[in-house]
């Protein structure tokens, strides 16, 4: 049988044991490790959250403006053992509204919000949200509440990622992960459908693989096959059809042309400076490009080692010929891959390749230069690589060819030594 009631000062919370050491308000007597109840709990059910106090002293006297104040309500048994009942709110809380909202916070600042007409919102205090409303913008609370007193101040520089992810027997079968850049990756085995009678996309598209149309494709400005194959697709030009595009091939291993001369040293230090150390020949050779192509940077490996040709190196793929496509834009200077996607197997017995080179990933990329000029506009243009992420390996290093990455040296230097 339980015996009176009395109203406690929490000083700590265990929340291993589910229980928390009290200092009685009425008279200072204290009890340690005391049980506390909850709605419902077994050996493997329940809900536990006890928020723990904060800037509460020894004696359950707050310590500053934002202290977090715990009052329990306690009764005891017949030999006297207490036992926290619950809780009892403090009048001066945050959690007061006076339009019948439903609030539950959390000792994170993580928290939900319902009002009187259903608009329902749950909110991290990094400033990510999921909400259902008719104003589909966050709904800042901060000093809403009848006290005034509403402020989130906990975890609010913390960077989340949102992920959502199906499963079957166990095994993930599809994601879409939202990471803090604002990147969006839908990661599946299946086939994404979106059924509109029409979409907009703002900026640029680039598609990895094949792309096919049952009806037609109609744009006032220029398709290109620059990243990928457009395959069986009728594209139309302000109603004036074309054929079909391919993709154009490259050999795996295209030399330098053997016609160029010797060439001297490349002087970084006075390129940078804008020196002309050295003015090279323009290269003459029919199957350079200013728009290099999946097919050309995965060169048939895809083909030949499928399990290495996962979805993280298409990806990046995808990513890196993005960049290096807009260098080669800004630059006005056409190349060849000379070395571009290398699997596994396949790197190990490329002469002086490291074990662990950027190739394998698909971040990095060769670009045939034997007349220099890419290079020398490089040395002038570090900005260029900057503005398009990308990190290039030193000339000395390198003398027929140009080394790009999109993943930058334990240097940081976007002109670095291997």
């Amino acid at each position: 049988m339980m015996q009176g009631l009395s109203l406690a000062q929490v000083l700590r919370y265990y929340p291993e044991s589910n229980t928390a050491d009290i200092i009685r308000i009425e008279d200072g007597w204290r009890a340690a490790r005391v049980p506390v109840m909850t709605g419902q709990a077994s050996t493997d059910t329940g809900l536990s959250q006890v928020a723990a106090p904060e800037d509460i002293s020894v004696d359950g006297v707050a310590t500053s403006p934002d202290a977090r104040s715990v009052v329990a309500v306690v009764a005891y048994h017949d030999r006297g053992a207490p036992i926290i009942l619950g809780f009892l709110p403090p009048v001066q809380r945050q959690t007061l509204f006076t339009d019948g909202r439903y609030i539950n916070r959390l000792a994170s600042d993580v928290y939900t919000s319902v009002d009187k007409n259903g608009n329902a919102e749950w909110y991290h205090p990094s400033g990510t949200f999921v909400r259902i409303a008719e104003d589909p913008g966050h709904e800042d609370l901060t000093g809403q509440d009848f006290n005034g007193r509403w402020r989130v101040r906990r975890n609010t520089g913390r960077r989340p990622t949102v992920q959502v992810s199906v499963g079957n027997g166990g095994t993930e079968q599809a994601s879409l992960t939202i990471d803090p850049a604002g990147n969006v990756t839908i990661a599946t085995g299946g086939t994404v459908t979106l059924v509109t009678p029409s979409a907009t996309i703002s900026g640029d598209l680039i598609v990895g693989g094949r792309m096919f149309a049952a009806g037609g494709i109609s744009t006032p400005g220029n398709v290109s096959d620059g990243i990928g194959t457009l395959g069986q697709l009728r594209v139309s030009h302000d109603g004036h059809g074309h054929g079909t595009p391919t993709g154009q091939s490259t050999p795996p291993n295209a030399g330098p042309p053997s016609f160029l001369p010797p060439l001297p040293p490349l002087d970084i230090e006075r390129e940078q400076q804008g020196e002309d150390t050295y003015s090279p020949p323009i290269e003459q050779r029919d199957d350079l490009v200013s728009v290099i192509t999946l097919p050309q940077y995965f060169r048939g490996f895809d083909a030949v080692y499928p399990d290495d040709y996962t979805a993280e190196v298409i990806a990046n793929a995808v990513a890196l010929l993005a960049r290096v496509n807009a260098l080669l834009q800004e630059a006005g200077i056409a190349r060849i891959v000379t070395s571009g996607w290398r699997p596994l197997a396949y790197n190990l017995g490329v002469p002086g390749a490291s074990a662990t080179s950027l190739h394998i990933v698909a971040r990095a990329i060769d670009l045939g230069d034997a007349d220099r000029r890419l290079k020398f506009w490089l040395a002038r243009n570090q900005g260029a690589l900057e503005r398009n992420g990308l990190f290039m390996e030193t000339p000395a290093a390198t003398p027929t060819w140009v080394h790009l990455q999109d993943s930058p040296p334990a240097s940081g230097r976007r002109i670095f030594s291997p």
